[in-house]
This record gives C-alpha cells, structure tokens and sequence, in this order.
C-alpha cells in the first residue's frame, strides 16, 4: 500500500488550532511568543480557511517591535507579508497594517498608497452603509489625513513623496465632502 498524507480536514484543523493559539498570544501582547510561532504560521497553507488570518498575525508582531537596530528589516519583512497576501485577500486592516510596517521600514511610498487604499475602500464601504455610519468614516478619514500631513516624514529631495501625499489628502477630502 502507498503511505497516504494526512486527510486535508486534519490539517486544517492544526493550522487552525495553531492560529487560534496565535491570535490569543496577539490579543494579550504577547508578542514575543507570537514571533516564535511564526515560521509555523508561515507553513499555513493557501487552501486552508485560516491562512489570512496567519499571514496578519506573522505581520502584527513584526509591526510591535521596538527595537531600532530591526525596525527596519522587519518593517520591511512585514510588507513583504502582507503584499503577499493583498494581492489575493486584501482587506482595510492589511492596508492600515501595512501602512504602520511601511512608517517602520521607512517606505514613504508605502506608507502613502497603504492609507489612500485604507481611505479609499473606507469611503467606498460608507457609501454602501446608512447616513447615520457617514459620521464615522469621515472621522477615520481625517485621522487618515492627520496621519499623512503630520505624521509621515516627507523627504523634501524626493518631489514624489510630497506631490503623492498631498494628492492623496486632496482625494480623501473631497471623500470626507461627499459624505455629508
């Protein structure tokens, strides 16, 4: 008899339990943890129901970490992840994650068009939702804006980060205007 692999529901359910145990180790900061657990959550499988959940939670701890000297690279590892992942999933949370990773590995360019697709999509699930839900996208939006305009280092040598960033503040405005 041929040796047959595991039965894909029984691996589901590891990938699932091991994504579960992820998750709590994210919901209680445990980020330490978290990052021991991720070349497991990098095993998880595209079939299986949990992979976008594992590829979130491999790029969540790296956008916790605090020390200087790996900022950077694991700035730059965590939009590595994510890009993986929007390109088949993408979702407003990975956009605002990625943005927070692209601030990190000092990546204007993705920090920018991570918070006009965040802003964007924003605006767009508003329009599908009652008046009353207008409010709140327009304050998210202008927290959106404040993150450009106040909190993203624009390097003045670079014409493209400062022209981009404002053509984007512009964009999201007229959004936060057709909401009222």
């Amino acid at each position: 008899l041929l040796d047959v692999p595991p039965a894909p529901a029984a691996k589901a359910g590891n990938s699932a339990e091991l994504v579960a145990r992820a998750a709590e180790l994210a919901r209680s900061s445990d980020w330490k943890a978290l990052s021991e657990l991720d070349s497991k959550l990098a095993s998880v499988a595209w079939t299986e129901a949990s992979k976008v959940e594992a590829i979130q939670l491999r790029a969540e701890w790296r956008s916790r970490v605090i020390t200087p000297a790996l900022r950077q690279q694991l700035g730059d590892e965590c939009v590595e992840i994510l890009d993986e992942a929007i390109v088949s999933h993408p979702t407003l949370s990975q956009y605002g994650l990625r943005a927070r990773c692209g601030l990190m590995a000092t990546r204007n360019d993705v920090v920018i068009e991570s918070l006009w697709r965040l802003g964007n999509g924003t605006y767009h699930n508003a329009l599908r939702q009652s008046p009353e839900k207008h409010e709140e996208a327009q304050q998210a939006l202008r927290t959106i804006i404040t993150a450009l305009e106040k909190n993203l280092p624009v390097d003045q040598s670079s014409s493209w980060d400062s022209t981009r960033r404002d053509e984007v503040a512009l964009k999201l405005r007229a959004h936060i205007s057709r909401l009222q």
